[in-house]
């Protein structure tokens, strides 16, 4: 293999790796902002819960004016009941004593629920706190975690960075141009090996005389295709049936 397409070989291998860090870096806020999200989830069914826990308290309060309001009335009607003259109208005020005992009745009946439910939100809401406190937890450990992670991945970049400058250095400028040139058009390896007579970049066949030009490995190829740098692989199976 020509020397300068080694040292592109070591210098692909290099941008590779960084590729790897780089997306790896961009995945960083991605994963905090799923741990936040989680948080204010959590946050959200708290509050939610706070506020129906409030609305049903409220709703007891009015239930029990009204019962309030419905046993003074039925205080004051057994209570004008001696100053009746006539039965019709003592069985009159009977029954507005009875129909006011069912309302009061149907709002005992009402509190008893507002009651039950009240119970229940009060248990959802210490759920949601220990929900929330462990997505915060959560979130916490994270940020921790990938704040390291960041750290190391960072200082691998610049280890990578290093090499490579020192790789570009060795190698002849219209030839790092070109490389540098196909690495900005296609993703992936810009350096490939020819397998089975094509070109693994494109996988389309590669010329005969090419290949030939190729194995003499006197300068750089490129296929005929896709413009990607050609090497013949010598520990290939074509390498070794020939």
């Amino acid at each position: 293999m020509p020397l300068q397409l080694d040292g592109l070989l070591q210098l692909q291998h290099l941008d590779q790796q960084k590729s790897v860090h780089r997306e790896r870096l961009a995945q960083f806020p991605v994963e905090l902002e799923r741990a936040k999200q989680r948080v204010a989830a959590a946050q959200q069914a708290k509050t939610e819960t706070e506020q129906a826990l409030a609305r049903c308290q409220q709703q007891r309060r009015t239930k029990e004016t009204d019962l309030q309001t419905h046993e003074e009335r039925i205080n004051k009607l057994k209570t004008r009941l001696g100053e009746i003259k006539t039965n019709k109208e003592y069985q009159a005020h009977l029954s507005e004593i009875e129909t006011a005992k069912q309302g009061q009745v149907g709002i005992e009946d009402e509190l008893l629920v507002l009651m039950e439910q009240g119970e229940q939100f009060a248990q959802q809401l210490k759920q949601r706190e220990t929900e929330l406190s462990s997505a915060a937890a959560e979130l916490a450990k994270d940020e921790a975690r990938l704040a390291e992670e960041r750290r190391q991945v960072e200082q691998e970049l610049a280890r990578l960075d290093g090499e490579t400058s020192k790789f570009e250095q060795t190698i002849e400028p219209a030839l790092l141009k070109e490389y540098q040139r196909l690495r900005h058009r296609w993703k992936g390896p810009v350096i490939v090996p020819i397998q089975n007579g094509s070109c693994m970049g494109c996988r389309l066949a590669v010329l005969p005389q090419l290949i030939a030009e190729v194995r003499r490995q006197e300068i750089p190829q490129y296929c005929q295709d896709c413009g990607r740098f050609l090497y013949w692989p010598v520990t290939s199976p074509a390498s070794v049936s020939s």
